[in-house]
């Protein structure tokens, strides 16, 4: 009937281990039999479970305490029926753990050897006081922090271990891939570089390009200007030849005789022709500087393009210096030209006027 009642007592662990609960359940339930095979069997799958809790609590998996509390609840209900089933003879009961550790498989009968001696110890030669009075709740305490966590320490440290393994492994890998993923950004740095500097070499080189044919261009007008200087210097030749012939024409009007006016008349006409002629010249001049005009432009917009602020800026005042020069050339030169193309007329008229 105690062993009725004890059965029907038992509850789950506090911390919620089914596997302990049912395995102290069916214990419980041999031990009413007393049968020495079945008993320590389950008596070892018990044992197995407190060596877990123990290994728990030795590496600080769960709360101070809750191990033991759990395994002294499922402890007590064994302990208390082994010890009632024999009627509390503590020599009976130490005749009875004989025989079950005698059955238990030669790697749980060191922990079957070590809970029959602990409880021995807690167990007196009076029946009545083993019966009633034995405090196991203070035996499971013993037993738990003695022998189960003794053989629960090689475990603990074993796990201990392969979680330091695991770890300097996985640390292993991890420096191993920060290296790998540094080397790689270092590789795509270069690469970068590389691309970069390819770029720049290009660019400069196309800058080099784009200079050369500026400079090129400068050139082309430069040698345009020449020619226009030239060209100037002859237009102005041909303005003091004008001016020679007007001159020796109206000293002939004043000392020739009617036929050497006349001759001198036809002198005349003949530089208003060169007049007319010049003025024709000077429309081609016109036009070859708006060529001039046309090129400047050209060569404004190929400056621009030159990566080279500095050389642009001298490029276009170049340009700049050297049409103002043209240009003031140009307009002198016209001037002149203007003064001695009416003095010429005057001189004709007033030729003219004389041989009337």
């Amino acid at each position: 009937m105690i062993l009725v009642s004890l059965l029907g007592s038992v509850t789950a662990t506090s911390n919620g281990d089914l596997a302990t609960w049912y395995a102290t359940r069916t214990l419980v339930d041999q031990l009413a039999t007393m049968q020495p095979e079945v008993v320590a069997k389950l008596l070892s799958q018990v044992e197995q479970k407190w060596e877990e809790m123990a290994v728990v609590d030795l590496r600080s998996k769960t709360d101070a305490g809750a191990s033991l509390a759990s395994m002294k609840e499922s402890c007590s209900k064994v302990t208390s029926a082994i010890v009632k089933g024999s009627d509390g003879d503590k020599d009976r009961i130490a005749v009875y753990l004989e025989d079950v550790c005698k059955s238990a498989s030669s790697e749980s009968e060191p922990m079957c050897k070590n809970y029959a001696s602990v409880l021995g110890n807690h167990l007196s030669h009076d029946v009545y006081s083993n019966r009633e009075e034995l405090d196991v709740g203070g035996f499971c305490a013993d037993f738990y922090n003695g022998a189960v966590k003794d053989h629960a320490k090689e475990k603990a440290a074993d796990l201990d271990a392969e979680d330091k393994a695991a770890a300097e492994k996985a640390k292993a890998e991890a420096e191993a891939r920060a290296k790998a993923e540094e080397e790689a950004a270092k590789t795509r740095a270069h690469a970068a570089a590389d691309a970069t500097k390819a770029e720049a070499n290009r660019l400069a080189a196309e800058a080099v390009k784009e200079l050369d044919h500026a400079t090129d261009e400068i050139t082309k007008v430069k040698e345009t200007i020449t020619q226009l200087e030239k060209r100037t210097d002859a237009i102005d030749k041909e303005s003091k030849d004008a001016k020679d012939a007007a001159d020796q024409a109206r000293k002939e009007i004043e000392v020739a005789t009617e036929k050497e006016a006349q001759a001198a008349e036809k002198e005349a006409v003949e530089a208003q022709e060169k007049v007319k002629a010049l003025r024709l010249k000077k429309q081609e001049e016109l036009r070859l500087e708006e060529e001039k005009h046309a090129a400047e432009a050209r060569a404004k917009d190929e400056a621009r393009k030159m990566v080279d602020a500095e050389k642009k800026v001298e490029a276009e005042k170049a340009v700049a210096e050297t049409k103002e020069g043209v240009e003031k050339a140009a307009e002198l030169k016209k001037a002149a030209l203007i003064r001695k193309t009416e003095k010429t007329k005057a001189t004709v008229a007033k030729t003219l006027r004389a041989g009337k």
